[in-house]
């Protein structure tokens, strides 16, 4: 029900200038650099609404770790094993992450990796591909090489 109430949405077009939309600034903690074995930690976010980076309008979840990262990874994101083991369960995660986005445009740093660890887990990997699918044929992805 939920995943179905945010893809009920209205779209969001890209075209409006930033001084007069609420764009999404979106950075992933994983627990290492290798995209075939490391799982997704956390996801932080800040809106930046008409221009503006507004830190009220943030989110900052750290997802359920069957296995906490090692100790030179908890030294570099600084998420320790308690709070990983803590945190919340990864499809609830991401649908919190869904419900604070809403429609709006993604800007991230190294999408690629960021979706790749969002997407290969068993338990998100159908949901977080469907997300990912949907917000780029509607355009909110766009890849800017310079």
């Amino acid at each position: 029900a939920r995943l179905a109430a945010w893809r009920a949405l209205p779209t969001v077009t890209t075209r409006v200038p930033m001084e007069q939309s609420r764009l999404v600034v979106v950075d992933v903690e994983t627990s290492g650099l290798n995209i075939k074995k490391d799982r997704l930690i956390a996801i932080g976010a800040v809106a930046v609404v008409n221009g503006r980076v507004a830190l009220a309008d943030s989110l900052e979840i750290v997802l359920q770790q069957d296995v906490v990262s090692g100790k030179a990874n908890i030294l570099i994101h600084g998420i320790g094993g308690e709070v990983q083991r803590e945190g919340v369960p990864p499809v609830e995660a991401l649908l919190a992450f869904l419900e604070y986005l809403g429609k709006s445009p993604l800007v991230a740093f190294h999408v690629a990796f960021d979706n790749f660890h969002s997407t290969h887990s068993p338990e998100n990997q159908a949901l977080t591909e469907g997300i990912f699918a949907t917000l780029d044929q509607r355009g909110h992805i766009a890849n800017i090489s310079g």
